[in-house]
């Protein structure tokens, strides 16, 4: 659990101001599937965060990856060099059971780079999961309860002068799992994940939550193609349909929760929250609007809907016509998608997915301010 001297001191001269705030990005699905595997099956593992960037990397702070003792990982924190790199040492974090902070240089022509030329410098923290250990059993336990409530808990690792000390779990409701730290105040455990400073003590705070959730309503081909490609970018979907045979593994490998039930009853089949993304493209325009016009009282982070521009018209002048404000109307992304000249299945698929990305892009950055 030893680091050299020179490293903690660049680390720490980084991060005196105790204002000092660093936004992370949370834990996504794949990591979190893994994660449940290794405790479920007794095999130990290290997550790799990229807690602090200077200059250009490949991900930002909070990249996330996770390597098994079966050799099996998730995530990704940039690949290339610096992801080989850390693999092979996560393999010696395993053997040794050991948790370290190490910095990696990415700038060419200096002694101690590793042959890449992004220019920029990452520390990447290296954390031994012990899956018997009471800590990670509970992370596990938080992690499963969260597909079902909104259970806040936060995920808390101290770096104190030459030693990196093991996670310790908080939850709003139950309190500390593991080592507490009483001298990190109630703000400190907010949404998202950050870096607190207190003195030479430096404390990463990453917010327990899973990917993006999407909802779609709608089991039609741009569905299929849609849920196909946000299993790819870290989104996490839920797909409904009033139509039995088409609620289908199936015809929805990746998705994950499948719902069959009244689209006029929404609030009984599903729960949409306000961090949700909430896409509309069900069989007919009726559908669609009975759907969207419950979506608009649910008010989820997005909503958009598929439809022409002559459609889209009909749908806006039906909603004023229902009461719906103009600032609500406004909110709804329709038609839906980047603008890229799309056409088939597969193409409007990317085209909503680029837009699901940049929503989530924008929210992060006024989420840092």
């Amino acid at each position: 659990m030893k680091w050299s001297m020179n490293i903690l001191m660049i680390f720490l001269r980084k991060n005196l101001n105790g204002k000092h705030k660093e936004k992370f990005e949370p834990m996504n699905k794949a990591i979190v599937d893994l994660l449940t595997k290794c405790v479920r099956e007794g095999i130990p593992a290290v997550l790799m965060t990229v807690v602090k960037t200077i200059g250009s990397t490949p991900r930002s702070s909070g990249a996330k990856l996770l390597l098994s003792a079966a050799g099996e990982q998730a995530g990704t924190i940039g690949g290339g060099a610096i992801e080989h790199q850390s693999l092979v040492h996560a393999r010696i974090c395993l053997d040794e059971q050991k948790n370290e902070v190490k910095k990696f240089i990415l700038s060419p022509n200096r002694e101690d780079d590793i042959g890449m030329v992004c220019g920029g410098t990452a520390f990447v923290l290296f954390q031994f999961l012990d899956t018997t250990s009471r800590p990670v059993i509970k992370l596990r336990d938080v992690l499963q309860l969260q597909k079902q409530v909104d259970r806040k808990a936060w995920l808390v690792t101290r770096v104190a002068s030459q030693q990196v000390s093991s996670f310790s779990l908080v939850e709003e409701t139950q309190g500390w799992t593991g080592q507490p730290f009483p001298e990190l105040k109630k703000d400190a455990f907010k949404a998202g994940c950050h870096s607190e400073q207190i003195g030479e003590t430096t404390y990463y705070i990453d917010e327990i939550s899973l990917s993006d959730r999407v909802v779609i309503f709608g089991c039609g081909h741009v569905s299929q193609a849609l849920a196909a490609v946000l299993s790819t970018l870290d989104f996490d979907c839920t797909v409904v349909d009033d139509r039995q045979e088409y609620v289908s593994k199936e015809r929805f490998p990746t998705a994950g929760e499948l719902i069959c039930g009244d689209f006029h009853a929404i609030d009984s089949l599903v729960t949409v929250s306000t961090d949700d993304y909430a896409i509309v493209m069900t069989r007919g325009h009726k559908l669609d609007f009975c759907v969207l016009t419950q979506l608009l009282e649910l008010s989820p982070f997005y909503i958009g809907v598929m439809g022409s521009k002559r459609k889209v018209a009909i749908q806006k002048q039906k909603l004023a016509e229902d009461g719906f404000s103009e600032t609500q109307i406004e909110r709804v992304n329709m038609p839906i998608g980047l603008d890229i000249g799309a056409e088939t299945p597969e193409e409007l698929a990317i085209s909503i997915a680029g837009e699901l990305i940049q929503k989530r892009s924008e929210q992060k950055l006024l989420d840092r301010k």
